[in-house]
């Protein structure tokens, strides 16, 4: 169940199929609006560390703003930065199985094949490569920080 309130939560692992498409957890699917065809749209990014950002259109486009309020002729870096990020930038809606089609541009970037771990970040999900959220550093609020992978994971 999902908790508007909240946002994005928990996390999940789901299979990506031979159309490279991803069943959307039911709690995020919950919190996607309808766009005017009725399909729940969000959209997908790239994020930073090696995974996909999915958003709704309202949040992206909040986070778009940060590279639109940049002055474009301070720094050629601002407008390469720019033009690196929204390269990849995808709209998407679900199927009627509550499935969404990852772009191969998208997929390849971050090394997605056939497992996505998606993780809620209040505002955002992020989608992973298992193996890549497997072996992340973790940080100092997670119960598994300092851990070594056990034996016989990656």
């Amino acid at each position: 169940m999902a908790l508007p309130g909240l946002g994005f939560l928990g996390t999940s692992t789901h299979a990506v199929d031979k159309k490279n498409r991803v069943f959307l957890a039911k709690r995020f699917q919950d919190l996607l609006p309808r766009g005017a065809d009725g399909l729940q749209t969000a959209v997908l990014a790239p994020g930073r560390g090696g995974c996909i950002w999915l958003s709704i259109p309202e949040d992206f486009t909040a986070l778009a703003r940060h590279f639109v309020a940049q002055n474009p002729l301070d720094l050629d870096s601002t407008l390469d930065d720019a033009r690196d990020f929204f390269e990849f930038v995808s709209e998407v809606s679900l199927d009627s199985s509550g499935r969404l089609l990852l772009p191969s541009d998208l997929r390849q970037l971050v090394g997605i094949r056939d497992e996505v771990v998606m993780v809620g970040l209040q505002t955002r999900v992020e989608l992973w490569p298992t193996e890549a959220w497997a072996l992340r550093d973790r940080g100092r609020y997670s119960p598994k920080a300092g851990r070594a992978p056990r034996e016989g994971t990656a």
